[in-house]
């Protein structure tokens, strides 16, 4: 140990860069394949979207695995570590350049930061034993469990029913794959303590809370006289005030807590059936509406909204195809046509705007959007800014010049909704707003840009949609209460 450890503690504001790296889908791929932990928060970007995070995590055992074996390759002498105290304040995203630091060492303890940019995604606390020990091998041909052949799906838990769940977690594959993905790690813990960790992202994602679940904390002890024991389970609180969930585990060479947070599923649009309690079968009768983003959310909301009421709909998805033929499985209770087009804003599609041609849609809803609520590495992020622009000043002003085109024979009524964020301007969503606030600005001009365009434009309040599911709940307005006036006025119109 001479020499490893300096003889005063480091400030906590000190950094050593360790490793950089970015995490990739085939990283992610491979660890779920390991741990088991296939939820589609870390492996489906499609299906990732409708979470709280909005897109792919990067899973925390994977992100800590790293970390552990980035400090045992650079720390050969390093003693055993006897504890592990890892926090998620915010989740990794794959390709995004995450850099191990090591803000404070003393001579038992070591501290390290996972950051990207200035964002923190996990803060690491290793104590360390005066002196090294070899860890015992357990043979891969005695697992703590069998390991399984098949993933199973996360489980969808009511909140209610997770208090007093208990039980075992199998494992996926023998610790010996461990010990090839991270060498050094397993030299420094022994590859079954590794194989645990992974099975600990398996309890989270796939057992407990399961399908919505989102790790927050690992805090445990290393004890080799437990590594011949399978890991158990037992879940100590359950506070649904926070929906926050707490296990105690032991076996596989560790014994201590987890947390995780259980966020509420995606919610789920009114029915068309639904609607036809608050729509007149004929109010929106005539009307060939091209809603854009039609797949989920507002888009598709606003899409059975005219359906129910005698429309005619086609609609646009640009990712997730399957979202988009429920809903029109759902419009088809209606008996009007629906038409499904893939369509991506920032893309030229000149096949797409053919099929305008033969539509000639009366209405345009324009719900084309990429992630808004998205933990940011900067205070100001111009490519965030690029990006927001892309979708709602570029791609809306060539979807409109190009239907002005297409359809020069009459005057179509298009709605631009913009949000309430450009004069509020709530923390965090400064690129955002001047996006939308650009929008409106556009908005206002395209009478006299393109004539033949009639354009609404509305501030709308924070709605209920996958994008604003938060943990904290919040009062939220009906989206049908706020959007079905705006439609019976483009109507009357």
């Amino acid at each position: 140990m001479s020499g490893l450890f300096t003889a005063s503690v480091a400030k906590d504001d000190s950094v050593n860069i360790l490793a950089q790296r970015s995490f990739t889908m085939a990283d992610q791929n491979l660890f779920a394949s390991l741990s088991g932990d296939v939820n589609p928060l870390h492996v489906d970007e499609i299906r990732a979207r409708r979470t709280l995070i909005g897109d792919v995590a990067v899973h925390g055992m994977h992100t800590l695995l790293w970390s552990i074996n980035v400090l045992a390759e650079q720390r050969r002498s390093l003693g055993n570590i006897t504890h592990i105290d890892v926090r998620f304040p915010k989740p990794l995203h794959p390709n995004e350049l995450v850099a191990l630091n090591l803000t404070k060492e003393t001579p038992t303890a070591l501290h390290l930061r996972a950051t990207v940019g200035s964002k923190v995604v996990a803060q690491i606390k290793l104590d360390i034993s005066p002196s090294y020990t070899a860890i015992k091998q357990i043979s891969a041909d005695r697992p703590p469990l069998p390991p399984q052949k098949e993933y199973p799906a996360p489980q969808e838990l009511s909140f209610p029913s997770i208090p007093g769940m208990q039980g075992l977690c199998p494992t996926f594959t023998s610790a010996n794959d461990f010990d090839r993905l991270f060498p050094a790690a397993a030299n420094l813990m022994g590859s079954e303590t590794l194989r645990t960790l992974g099975a600990c992202s398996y309890l989270v994602g796939i057992i407990c809370p399961g399908a919505q679940s989102i790790f927050s904390r690992l805090n445990v002890d290393t004890d080799t006289s437990l590594l011949s024991m399978p890991l158990s389970y037992r879940v100590i609180e359950a506070d649904e005030r926070f929906l926050l969930v707490r296990h105690k585990i032991e076996g596989g060479g560790l014994r201590g807590e987890i947390e995780a947070f259980a966020p509420p599923p995606p919610p789920r649009q009114m029915s068309v059936s639904d609607l036809k309690l608050k729509i007149s079968a004929d109010e929106f009768s005539g009307q060939r509406a091209l809603v854009i983003g039609g797949s989920r959310g507002l888009g598709e909301l606003t899409s059975k909204i005219i359906a129910a009421g005698g429309g005619e709909v086609a609609l646009t998805y640009a990712k997730g195809k399957e979202d988009a033929e429920n809903v029109a499985q759902n419009l088809a209770t209606t008996r009007t046509n629906t038409r499904i087009l893939r369509f991506d804003v920032t893309q030229d599609n000149q096949a797409f705007y053919e099929e305008m041609a033969t539509f000639r849609p009366t209405h345009v809803y324009y719900f084309a959007t990429c992630q808004i609520f998205r933990h940011k590495s900067q205070a100001f992020e111009l490519e965030r800014l690029r990006t927001f622009m892309a979708f709602y000043v570029d791609g809306f002003w060539n979807l409109c010049r190009h239907l002005a085109g297409a359809c020069p024979e009459h005057k179509m009524s298009i709605y631009y909704p913009s949000s309430v964020a450009v004069a509020e301007r709530p923390p965090g969503m400064t690129e955002y707003a001047m996006a939308k606030a650009s929008g409106e600005i556009l908005c206002t001009d395209m009478d006299s840009l393109l004539p033949k365009l009639a354009v609404h434009i509305q501030r709308l309040p924070r709605l209920l949609t996958d994008q604003t599911n938060l943990v904290t709940r919040q009062d939220l307005s009906d989206p049908v209460d706020i959007l079905l006036p705006i439609y019976r006025s483009m109507q009357q119109s």
